[in-house]
């Protein structure tokens, strides 16, 4: 009996460690990703940067790849002039509509979404099309210089659910 006992747990430990693994080793998320040498930036426009970085789901781990991209708006554009805090801006280039990519459009100085005619001034307020909310704003900072004296942008990406009023963040 104590043997039967001693073979079933022999068996369960590693049959328990495969289905924890996914739980214990999960994405968390909300990570400062580095997308762009600060003296890239435009003083007088917009810019789209491709978000790089690693990804673990469940068992796999994927080596640094594109997994979104961003606007960096620099201090002062399309910013209020009354606004004291001058401070860099990260929108989501995904249309909350449903999911296209915005472009830049320096005619009007709006980003607009192709697929169905959203427009979003520069700091991402809808202006007009289906779109039920503005663009999502993601929090971001320049870093310190490094050891060659470069700052960096820094952006903590997320990307949120399309086609909802409400904005919830997928996991």
């Amino acid at each position: 009996m104590a043997a039967r006992g001693l073979a079933a747990m022999i068996v369960a430990i590693p049959v328990v460690r495969f289905l924890v693994f996914p739980l214990k080793h999960r994405e968390t998320g909300g990570e400062f990703i580095r997308v762009a040498e600060l003296s890239s930036l435009r003083n007088d426009r917009p810019v789209r940067v491709v978000v790089v970085s690693d990804r673990r789901d469940a068992y796999t781990h994927f080596p640094p790849g594109p997994i979104g991209s961003v606007w960096l708006i620099p201090p002062g554009v399309g910013a209020n002039p009354a606004d004291a805090t001058q401070e860099i801006r990260c929108l989501q280039t995904i249309c909350p509509h449903l999911g296209c990519g915005t472009n830049y459009v320096p005619d009007r100085g709006t980003f607009a979404c192709p697929c169905h005619a959203s427009d979003f001034d520069l700091s991402g307020r809808r202006l007009e099309g289906p779109s039920a909310r503005d663009l999502d704003e993601l929090e971001c900072r320049v870093s310190e210089p490094d050891t060659n004296g470069r700052r960096w942008i820094e952006v903590k990406f997320e990307k949120f659910q399309t086609g909802l009023a409400t904005k919830r963040a997928v996991t």
